[in-house]
């Protein structure tokens, strides 16, 4: 078996590598495989939690959420959209109360009903960080890590499917 050899910051060559240990904590490949249904009908933007998660901390750590989406958008009929009109969808994830990863992008689409138009499923990816506290004593501390997806429609009909493609993933890696 071999020993890493690690470089510090003045170039000298240890055996003593750092201190930080990174562990994948959740590797879900099958997120969102069950489509999520975001309808907007006027208002406020809407707002529909997407994925729910745990993570358990033995200690203080920093942790990096990753993850991947497909959105397909349309009217709350699933017809094509041709009215021109924007359309704003994101993806955020929510841990101890803090928002981290927030994308998001616009849709819109002008055209003559029967013609061709470009519509999804289109990707959001993003990732983010925060630091967590965690505690040694019992089986650690737990902190409830939650996706979010986010619709405004500009006062027309939009429906965002939030996943269901096959292609979206969700990770979570903590770095002690």
């Amino acid at each position: 078996m071999s020993t890493p050899v690690f470089v510090d910051s003045n170039g000298e060559l240890s055996i003593v590598g750092s201190n930080v240990i990174t562990q994948l904590a959740l590797n879900e490949t099958s997120f969102l495989n069950t489509p999520v249904v975001v309808d907007y009908i006027s208002g406020a933007r809407t707002l529909t939690p997407l994925y729910i998660t745990m993570v358990t901390l033995t200690r203080d750590a920093l942790v990096e959420v990753v993850y991947q989406a497909g959105v397909t958008i349309t009217d709350t009929s699933n017809n094509f959209i041709y009215d021109g009109r924007p359309r704003v969808f994101r993806i955020y994830v929510l841990i101890y109360g803090k928002k981290v990863a927030y994308k998001g992008d616009a849709y819109t689409s002008r055209s003559t009903r029967g013609t061709q138009i470009v519509n999804g499923p289109f990707y959001l990816n993003g990732n983010g960080y925060v630091e967590l506290p965690g505690s040694a004593i019992g089986s650690g501390t737990s902190h409830t890590i939650t996706v979010y997806g986010e619709v405004y429609g500009n006062t027309a009909s939009t429906r965002c499917t939030f996943g269901g493609n096959g292609d979206d993933l969700f990770k979570d890696l903590v770095r002690y």
